[in-house]
């Protein structure tokens, strides 16, 4: 997975869900839908202390009008 790591992904689940997940499995896990996934497109809002968060994210092959519709 180009732009980031195993080891991010881990450091991300572990502070979103407080959950540890072992790096085999997120590599098998992003192997399998790898080639599944063409784009993910984040809304990421910003709370009133500076903080963001994630408020949506979804799955297309391509981005237009009709997606964010």
């Amino acid at each position: 997975m180009p732009g980031i790591t195993v080891r991010e992904i881990q450091a991300h689940l572990e502070e979103m869900v407080g959950t540890e997940v072992s790096p085999s499995l997120i590599s098998s896990v992003t192997d399998a839908v790898v080639d599944e996934v063409k784009a993910v497109y984040l809304s990421i809002g910003i709370t009133m202390d500076g903080e963001k968060e994630v408020l949506g994210a979804w799955l297309a092959q391509t981005e237009g009008a009709k997606f964010w519709l």
